[in-house]
């Protein structure tokens, strides 16, 4: 996967997953975090698949969730 294309799921993801948490718990909307926490989201990722080839890319989203 190039670095655009994961840079891409990482904002998508993040933006459903944000939304429906803000949704479920009950909170006003907010303003996208901004190109630079996603970069840290997708490094994260990386380094989360880097060190754990087994286990799903999504686990690795967890610490940037709201």
């Amino acid at each position: 996967m190039t670095p655009e294309a994961r840079l891409t799921w990482a904002r998508a993801y993040l933006s459903t997953i944000s939304k429906a948490y803000l949704e479920i718990r009950g909170a006003a909307a907010r303003q996208s975090k901004g190109a630079e926490d996603a970069d840290k989201a997708v490094q994260g990722i990386d380094q989360h698949c880097s060190s754990h080839p087994q286990a799903q890319a999504s686990d690795g989203i967890a610490p940037f969730l709201n």
